[in-house]
């Protein structure tokens, strides 16, 4: 038991920390991206562009070059996603704290567990299907600001398709999170006849 509350306690000590950096961080991109829409022509005047095409990266210059104002909505894009990304990673960690919380007071099966272990089964959901989804859009919006037509002699590339790889990791996690907390509501439901016993 006293191993439990220790391990318990430091690893609440390490979700506070990085749920500090998670929150600045979080701040530091929404920060970055207001000033990327007002000051990008300042910022990025003199900035060279490239295109990642799997491993091949290709310089771009003259008529290659995207619109400016295309590339301002994806920088500003990008970084509203990480922002926002970065949110729902302090939501999580608040939770696994209040999930830590009884167990560093040696209550592993209080009634809050199960509920917080649904919680973040949720937030863990909503995190993944954002993060896919964002990155669907933010890869559409990153080849469409591209003229790919003209970059490639037309003789030898017939046509362009964006390619999307879902990944359904946090269908996994939110499955595996949900049956833990089912454990732990049947844990606490034993923990309380046994006191009712008692």
């Amino acid at each position: 038991m006293d191993k439990m509350i220790k391990t318990a306690k430091n690893l609440d000590s390490m979700a506070k920390t990085v749920y500090w950096v998670c929150a600045a961080g979080a701040v530091i991109c929404a920060f970055c991206g207001i000033i990327t829409i007002f000051m990008y022509d300042a910022l990025f005047r003199n900035s060279t562009t490239s295109l990642a095409l799997g491993p091949v990266y290709l310089d771009l210059t003259g008529d290659g070059l995207p619109a400016p104002d295309t590339v301002r909505g994806r920088s500003v894009a990008g970084l509203f996603i990480v922002a926002v990304i970065l949110v729902f990673a302090c939501m999580a960690i608040r939770i696994l704290r209040n999930i830590l919380e009884p167990m560093s007071k040696g209550l592993p099966f209080s009634n809050t567990v199960s509920k917080n272990l649904h919680r973040l089964a949720l937030v863990s959901l909503l995190t993944g299907a954002f993060i896919e989804i964002s990155m669907m859009v933010h890869m559409t919006l990153t080849y469409n600001s591209f003229h790919l037509e003209q970059l490639f002699n037309s003789e030898l590339v017939s046509s362009f398709t964006l390619k999307y790889n879902i990944n359904i990791w946090f269908i996994l996690v939110f499955v595996i999170l949900q049956l833990m907390s089912y454990v732990f509501k049947y844990g606490e439901e034993l923990q309380r006849l046994s006191d009712e016993t008692l």
